[in-house]
């Protein structure tokens, strides 16, 4: 415990209010927003971390201390209390979701996932590269439709499913059931979600966990079969562990990358120059990408869990008490982004924290980008009506996850 006495909490004062600008009302209504990062910009002038009433979370948006936030040993990614979310315990869901490292800290964290970052550098560019090329077209071809753009929504989300399920070793044969498997998975897995989602999302882990533990047993060649090695040697050999793993890397590309093939498509469509010189230059588009993840990020914000009291930033906080960190907001922090409202390709020294920082940087950051390379690629060759597609303005309802839609 602290002896000083807590500050009274700080509350972000709003120069106008939302009538008045049209703008996000809160951290959370941004995700979705049109244009959240005027808001977002406003957040980083305001106090380092203050008291969101509305949605009983202290929030954090400033680079500095999103970097104290999540190398504190008070800040965990569950509650103490609540390691698993009280709707998934007792069900498949939840034996999944216990079992994933980055839901997990303490001493069992780092070591499983040095499993996981070294099982993923055992692919080769060439091998990421292959299968997104492949499952691109195939899922281009799949889904094209010249009328109505939604088709590209489902690209969207297919993709990553479809290119880690490949790495990780399922049959070509069952990657459609995987797909929507996965669907029903991560939609269980989001806050607020309905009760046919969570029995649906339920019976979808029992299914993966089930395909998963197959996959193991017939030691199918793949990332899963590496995965299991590099835990062995660890001294991890709990095959549904080594499932639960695997099964996460796919729920954590699934959103994520979708959001982010879907945000760099809006950004090129209204660029036809743009579009033309990326099909002839694999570099000039790795850096559009690169600075998509920085500009319009498709993770927009991630909590954490205050274990014990605490100072952060100058304010006191108590055990129990929840923080939104605003990732996209610190994106645009002008402290370690010079000029960060513009979208520059050649941008020195870029950073952003879309993957997230310290013990809990997402593991697998390149190969999201590998998949998104070879998804706008194939989009940008073909004959889409881009002008159309730049006056998208819906969003996929998330509170955490920014992902353009563009079906009617």
């Amino acid at each position: 415990m602290l002896e000083q006495q807590p500050m009274s909490p700080q509350t972000f004062p709003r120069t106008s209010s939302p009538s008045d600008t049209g703008g996000p009302t809160d951290p959370l209504s941004a995700v979705s927003h049109p244009s959240p990062y005027p808001y977002y910009a406003g957040l980083a002038e305001g106090p380092g971390i203050f008291l969101d009433s509305k949605n009983s979370v202290w929030v954090a948006s400033r680079s500095v201390v999103i970097q104290e936030i999540v190398s504190h040993p008070a800040c965990r990614v569950r509650p103490v209390a609540e390691p698993v979310p009280k709707a998934l315990a007792g069900s498949a869901a939840g034996d999944i979701f216990r079992r994933l490292v980055r839901m997990n800290d303490g001493a069992g964290h780092c070591p499983f996932k040095q499993a996981i970052s070294a099982s993923l550098q055992s692919l080769s560019l060439a091998d990421m590269e292959q299968q997104g090329s492949i499952w691109s077209r195939h899922l281009a071809e799949l889904h094209f439709d010249a009328e109505d753009d939604g088709w590209l929504d489902r690209f969207a989300v297919q993709m990553p499913v479809y290119v880690v399920a490949s790495l990780l070793g399922v049959p070509q044969s069952e990657l459609p059931e995987t797909a929507i498997l996965m669907q029903d998975f991560v939609a269980c897995l989001a806050p607020g979600c309905n009760e046919q989602q969570l029995e649906r999302g339920k019976l979808a882990a029992a299914k993966l966990l089930e395909n998963f533990s197959g996959m193991q047993e017939r030691e199918n060649p793949g990332l899963l079969l590496q995965l299991r090695r590099q835990a062995a040697l660890l001294g991890c050999e709990d095959p549904t562990v080594i499932a639960a793993n695997g099964i996460g890397l796919m729920s954590q590309a699934y959103e994520a990358t979708a959001g982010l093939i879907a945000n760099t498509l809006y950004v090129l469509a209204g660029d036809a120059p743009l579009r033309r010189q990326i099909l002839a230059d694999a570099d000039l588009l790795r850096a559009c990408i690169d600075e998509v993840l920085r500009y319009d990020p498709s993770v927009q914000n991630t909590r954490r869990f205050v274990a014990e009291d605490c100072e952060i930033a100058g304010q006191v906080l108590q055990a129990g008490d929840t923080i939104l960190l605003v990732l996209a907001a610190a994106n645009r922090d002008p402290s370690v982004n010079s000029q960060p409202q513009l979208f520059e390709l050649q941008r020195s020294q870029r950073r952003y924290f879309t993957f997230g920082h310290g013990a809990h940087l997402c593991p697998g950051p390149s190969l999201a980008a590998v998949i998104a390379h070879a998804a706008i690629h194939q989009l940008c060759s073909m004959d889409l009506n881009f002008e159309r597609l730049a006056t998208a303005r819906k969003f996929h309802p998330s509170a955490n996850i920014r992902m353009r839609l563009y079906g009617a």
